[in-house]
């Protein structure tokens, strides 16, 4: 069975599909969040805390532009942590959509 994601419209609709986006990705923070509680060290539970889990975070994906809080915490982290990067975003922006559904697609979204 497909998972599909479908957006509609543009202007103010494509706005609140992406806030509607945001939130689902919220969501599956928290449910990704109860599935890995097992670790024993914060470093363990951490590992699970995004959508690459069980691989690391890959230097290659781009979250850019940062938000504000996130470019104070990425400012205060240590250079030398390969995850301070993935631990400076805000957990929704953690996991991607295409690690969740099938196909994406949307109308009006100026493409």
């Amino acid at each position: 069975m497909a998972l599909i994601s479908s957006a509609d419209g543009g202007g103010i609709r494509g706005y609140w599909s992406l806030l509607m986006l945001e939130e689902l990705m919220n969501k599956v923070e928290v449910e990704e969040g109860k599935h890995r509680q097992n670790g024993n060290s914060e470093e363990e539970e951490f590992d699970g805390l995004h959508s690459f889990y069980p691989e690391q975070w890959p230097k290659n994906v781009s979250q850019k532009p940062y938000e504000s809080e996130e470019n104070d915490e990425l400012k205060q982290a240590n250079s030398n942590d390969p995850t301070a990067e993935c631990r400076a975003l805000k957990p929704s922006r953690r996991y991607l959509p295409c690690h969740y559904f099938d196909y994406i697609f949307g109308s009006s979204t100026g493409a």
